[in-house]
């Protein structure tokens, strides 16, 4: 190590650190990098500050404990801020660094092998500008180069141990001191270490074997060092593990589960392999982004460029080279360790593309945790570009001396030309209008800072317009796009807008703000808010849109609503974004309510519960412990509606089958069936089995119309396919899921039937064929006999079917809100309501004249599962007449089309359009959906109607995008006139009514609460005071429920309240203090204590290394 400070070396290292310079060209005046996955903050000191405790405010609360092994790549973000440097020059001092060790920790490796100044600057350029790199520099990636950095510098130490430069203690001490500051980001950091974990595994594989040949006390160092290594690590970072200890396992099979378990985790992981193939990876590319996106900066050159093509040739064709044999032991020993590591690195990265693809399949199926590595390029690629840094300079190294030097710096030459685009910094731009290198408008860091002033009372700030809730990430028109809030990067204070932070329960509720927002519903908008404790709303007018979503994401209809209907003003202006105040005092942070309600429903349907009840205070059923004695007032439940689902019914289509019984590749397709079968899964095995008895039907077609019998197989095939059909649907353990599926089989079944159906007197006339399509349609009546229970015949139009669940006996009074029934349009309706097919009552009300809830009797019900129907008629026919009209279809002269218009058509509505046809006359009848948004016309489906002498039907769902004006229906046809139009076809469109029934089984008291006296210590500490007067009382805290609050004295009655939040139950009647706190934190206190201390002893280690070896080279 000491040749790192010859002359010779500050040169080299100089060299290196002028090459870190490079991200320096890719800033702009007055940009910085950000957006995507590159949360690079804004204000660091905040953001730092905020990452230092184990609960954050973000949104409704984060439980932060997963995430603190982030504090060493974010203390680094920060140091130049703190020194007073402004954020860009910040962001520009810190990419710097990040890029330079990634260069010396490449130069500290190739040092320790003993090579030469040119070897060791090749080297690390290969190791530092690569398109591996490249693609995390796009975003940032300072967990990727944080673990690609501890790489060659663990190994480093590894090899000094095993040349015996250095003790097995210190080397210990060494790599833990690595480990702690480059960790990769902590937990979430680990799978970062895939080529981590292959190149130190076969390090110790190789040498240790190698070490045993003179004594397996020498092999022993290396074992020694690898747990000494990981037990030094453990103990440097307890900082982080101590506080995630609790929540590790769960969270793994969480995880798994989320990314749709290990099939799902395959299958994403063929997607990130698509293009990984050995071809490519050989030439050190195979990155997916390259191939998926077009839209990618630089790769079209690299695909499609011959020269740059050729070049690519370059890495393998030297990886030859490199692997020739060596005249010194030492060297074929460390060239065999590299190659090792590029075949086993590429073997892992490739994934599971082909040939070799099976390898990861089979390992993330059945070792435990290893799904963990789930983009397998991402995660091992490193061991591979380590590898070929080495081998390639190993390559050039073995030229004649009276060209070796040359040859580096041709080569040096070539790398930094081969990758330019580090060079010309485009490659921020990754698709039309977004890029993560941005300017930041001023009014962002404006926000942040009132935020952090406290001016906002602690409340919370709800953003408009929302993002789309199918995508969730936010937009700006200044290229801003991220999962990241952008208030995030500026501010801890909590700010709520719908991204993928707030869970589902917290999505139901904002989503139901929002959209009491767009419905002007200035009553739910003020109980919401006050719920939710928002005291401001911010309007971002330089908000973007991605997709199209049914609520409203325009900022100036939102100011229009906030200004006109809800009657608010504007407080407060930070550039575009416009700031109004609730005009509502929202709830205290902690507050003691003496009754709660209790409700049973689904968590989308909590936000009704607010239009129902004045008690903002309720438990859901599923929440409730049964050793707790929660307080009652009121005993709500919000009806699960069974029939609701709008499924548009498909088109069956029999497709051709060329694979019949008799192929010799039926077998194989057989075992190809089977193979995919979800057999974990009673509802999608279902969907298989519809499946495959398509292919079954198609197949008996085929072989009835080629005039060839049925084998029996055959047969038998299909008749238990319709026997596991039936087996299969008795095993589902819901109700809503018998009534979801049986309607699907029904529709399937039937439709199979009809196709055999219509080859008899055509196709079949009599003989075994009449027998074996005897014993086909059997089996499937058979199958639709078993189901037929559960098979919903009344038409959703008028009908409606629900499910309750009681936990005890009583008399619920039953309630239906009058707004839901304002569309049928009349002064009169009839609606009757009956339970288990008994009616409770039977009213004609005048809808426009009724209350909000219309009470609907009550009933006396036993506990357990009770099923409701709701009757009301059917809503009017939406349609206009239809008349000839011009279209994109009818440029033909004889191509006509006949159109209409849905009459007062409302985006925020759903409707069924039901299409009655006969087509006897065309080959090519059509029929068409279009919208309109302002002047443009777009079309949203086409229809081929098939030709039949047999009746046809078509049921289609509408539902639109809030920019949507209109929406018109119309059939296209050669030589279709008004004649056929009004023989041969009839329309309907509906509006479709999703009624609330909702149940009362105890009524609420008058809404209150006692005040509490709560001190705020920290973020993660409170002190509380209260007195309560009554019993089961209980203590509300309005932050995201999480296990990990306790208030001392009441730790095992903590419950989940309003569906999000924190509360504690009081039991006895009395006055109390008691400390809140979360408990996680105090694991995190304890583990920098242990963390400090690692350190110290881990620094006096290499301390005393330091004076041994001087002493011992002086003697």
């Amino acid at each position: 190590m000491k040749k790192l400070f010859h002359k010779t070396a500050v040169w080299e290292l100089l060299i290196i650190f002028v090459l870190s310079l490079t991200p320096l060209l890719w800033f702009r005046q007055g940009t910085m990098m950000l957006g995507h996955d590159n949360v690079f903050p804004i204000e660091p000191r905040e953001f730092l500050a905020g990452r230092l405790t184990t609960w954050s405010p973000h949104g409704f609360g984060q439980n932060q404990s997963l995430i603190m092994g982030t504090i060493a790549i974010h203390l680094i973000d920060a140091l130049p801020y703190l020194a007073g440097l402004s954020t860009i020059a910040t962001q520009k001092v810190v990419y710097v660094f990040w890029f330079f060790m990634i260069g010396i920790s490449m130069y500290t490796l190739v040092k320790t092998l003993g090579k030469s100044g040119l070897f060791a600057i090749v080297a690390t350029m290969i190791y530092q500008f690569n398109f591996f790199i490249l693609q995390g520099w796009w975003i940032g990636e300072r967990t990727k180069f944080s673990a690609y950095i501890a790489l060659p510098l663990v190994l480093s130490v590894f090899f000094l141990v095993y040349k015996k430069k250095l003790s097995v203690l210190a080397g210990s001490a060494a790599n833990s001191l690595i480990l702690f500051v480059f960790n990769a980001g902590g937990l979430y950091g680990i799978p970062l270490f895939g080529g981590f974990f292959i190149s130190l595994g076969i390090f110790l594989i190789l040498f240790t074997g190698i070490a045993a040949q003179t004594s397996v006390r020498e092999s022993m160092r290396l074992v020694i060092l690898a747990f000494g290594t990981l037990l030094g690590s453990m103990v440097l970072n307890a900082y982080y593990l101590l506080p995630a200890v609790s929540k590790l396992l769960m969270q793994y099979a969480s995880g798994i589960e989320s990314q749709g378990g290990v099939s799902g985790l395959i299958d994403w992981a063929q997607e990130i392999s698509a293009n990984s193939s050995f071809m490519n990876l050989f030439r050190l590319q195979g990155i997916a982004e390259w191939y998926d996106n077009p839209e990618h900066p630089y790769a079209k050159y690299f695909l499609t460029n011959p020269w740059l093509i050729l070049a690519s040739f370059v890495w393998p064709l030297l990886v030859l080279l490199a692997a020739r044999r060596a005249k010194d032991k030492e060297q074929r020993i460390i060239t065999t360790y590299f190659l090792l590591v590029y075949l086993v690195g590429m073997l892992f990265a490739a994934g599971t593309h082909p040939p070799l693809g099976f390898i990861y399949i089979f390992l993330v199926k059945t070792v435990p945790g290893f799904g963990i590595f789930r983009t397998p390029y991402f995660k091992f690629a490193p061991a591979m570009f380590l590898a070929v840094s080495f081998l390639a300079a190993s390559a050039i190294d073995q030229l004649p001396k009276t060209i070796k030097k040359w040859g580096f710096l041709l080569f040096a030459a070539f790398i930094l030309l081969y990758h330019f685009p580090f060079f010309t910094g485009e490659f921020f731009s990754w698709r039309k209008g977004f890029s993560t290198r941005l300017t930041v408008p001023t009014y962002v860091s404006d926000f942040g800072n009132w935020l952090s002033r406290g001016e906002h009372d602690d409340t919370r700030v709800l953003m408009l317009p929302p993002n789309n809730p199918d995508l969730r990430y936010s937009m700006y028109d200044w290229g801003y796009l991220s999962f990241q809030s952008i208030a995030t990067l500026v501010s801890n204070h909590p700010v709520i807008i719908n991204n993928d932070r707030i869970n589902e329960e917290e999505k139901a509720l904002v989503l139901t703000l929002y959209q009491a927002i767009a419905d002007r519903n200035k009553e739910l908008f003020l109980d919401l808010t006050s719920a939710l404790r928002i005291g401001y709303l911010v309007i971002q007018h330089d908000a973007a849109s991605d997709g199209k979503t049914d609520l409203v994401m325009d900022a100036s209809v939102y100011k229009s609503i906030l200004e006109k209907d809800l009657q608010l003003s504007p407080v407060r202006s930070f550039g575009r974004w416009t700031m109004y105040s609730t005009g509502v005092d929202p709830l205290p942070a902690i507050v003691l309510a003496p009754s709660v309600n209790r409700l049973n429903s689904l968590s989308d349907d909590v936000g009704k519960y607010y239009t129902f009840s004045n008690n903002p205070f309720f438990v859901r059923y599923d929440d409730i412990p049964s050793s707790l004695p929660i307080p009652e007032t009121g005993q709500y439940i919000i009806a699960d509606c069974l029939n609701c689902k709008a499924k548009d019914k498909p088109f069956i289509k029999i497709a051709e089958r060329n694979i019949l019984p008799s192929s010799p590749l039926y077998p194989f397709m057989l075992w190809n069936e089977n193979r995919r079968l979800h057999m974990g899964d009673p509802k999608s095995l279902i969907y298989d089995y519809l499946g495959i008895s398509l292919k079954r039907v198609g197949e008996i077609r085929e072989l009835i119309k080629e005039n060839k019998p049925i084998p029996s197989p055959a047969l038998g095939r299909f008749i238990s396919l319709m026997e596991s059909i039936a087996e299969t649907f008795t095993t589902l353990s819901k109700y809503e899921d018998k009534i979801d599926v049986g309607d699907d089989v029904q529709f399937y079944l039937e439709s199979e039937r009809n196709v055999l159906a219509e080859l008899l007197g055509i196709y079949v006339i009599s003989g075994d064929q009449v027998n074996a399509l005897g014993q086909v349609t059997q089996a499937i009546s058979s199958t639709l006999r078993a189901i037929e229970p559960y098979v919903f015949i009344p038409d959703q139009m008028t009908h409606r079917l629900y499910q309750i669940k009681l936990d005890h006996a009583g008399a619920p009074s039953f309630y239906i809100n009058s707004a839901d029934f304002l569309t049928l349009g009349k002064d009169e309706v009839t609606i009757s309501l009956s339970v288990d097919q008994k009616t409770v009552a039977e009213k004609r009300l005048r809808v426009t004249q009724e209350p909000s809830w219309i009470e609907f009797g009550s009933q006396q019900l036993t506990a357990g599962t009770h099923y409701l129907m709701l009757t009301y008629p059917e809503p009017p026919n939406m349609i206009s007449s239809f008349e000839v009209t011009a279209t994109e279809f009818s440029t033909s002269s004889d191509v006509n089309c006949f159109t209409s218009s849905i009459v007062n058509f409302d985006y925020r509505k759903l409707y069924r359009v039901k299409v009655n046809y006969t087509n006897n006359f065309s080959s090519e009848l059509f029929f068409n959906i279009w919208e309109f948004a302002g002047n443009t016309k777009r079309l949203k489906n086409v229809f081929r109607l098939p030709p039949s002498q047999v009746k046809g039907e078509l049921v289609r769902f509408i539902k639109s995008y809030a920019d949507t004006e209109g929406v018109q229906i119309g059939f296209c046809s050669r030589d279709l006139s008004e004649d056929l139009m009004e023989k041969n076809t009839s329309v309907v469109v509906n509006e479709l009514i999703y009624p609330t029934v909702f149940l009362a089984a105890q009524m609420e008291q008058p809404f209150q609460t006692f005040p509490v006296q709560a001190k705020k210590i920290n973020i993660t500490s409170y002190e509380v005071s209260f007195t309560t007067t009554t019993e089961n009382a209980m203590l509300v805290f309005f932050d995201r429920y999480d296990a990990g609050w306790q208030l001392t004295g009441f730790e095992k009655n903590h419950i989940r309240m309003n569906g999000y939040a924190n509360g504690w139950l009081i039991e006895k009647p009395g006055s109390y203090n008691a400390t809140l706190t979360f408990g996680p934190q105090e694991n995190f206190v304890a583990g920098v204590r242990i963390t400090g201390f690692g350190v110290l002893i881990a620094v006096a280690l290499l301390l005393w290394e330091r004076r041994r070896r001087h002493r011992y080279e002086t003697q």
